[in-house]
């Protein structure tokens, strides 16, 4: 059984608050529309995931599941990007 903040592939982290600010950082970066904005929220991501890595609060295969689903989040929000820069008229 799923809980409201599991996401297919991720690890179940310690608490909600900290599943809860993993999947708002994952959708900065899926929403952001500037490229700084996807890669500064990118960075985030790896920020938190490296410190979750480093208190043991995640084990390594969560550490490789996490940074998995930021990189695709981030593909996901590079595509978007493209897409919104391909549809505008010069």
């Amino acid at each position: 059984m799923t809980t409201p903040f599991e996401f297919p592939g991720q690890p179940i982290l310690p608490n909600e608050v900290v599943q809860g600010t993993w999947f708002n950082i994952l959708t900065h970066i899926m929403v952001a529309r500037a490229l700084a904005d996807v890669r500064a929220s990118y960075n985030q991501a790896l920020g938190y995931i490296a410190a979750l890595g480093d208190t043991n609060a995640i084990d390594s295969m969560g550490v490789k599941q996490m940074s998995t689903t930021a990189l695709r989040a981030l593909n996901e929000a590079l595509e978007a990007q493209h897409r919104d820069e391909d549809g505008k008229q010069p």
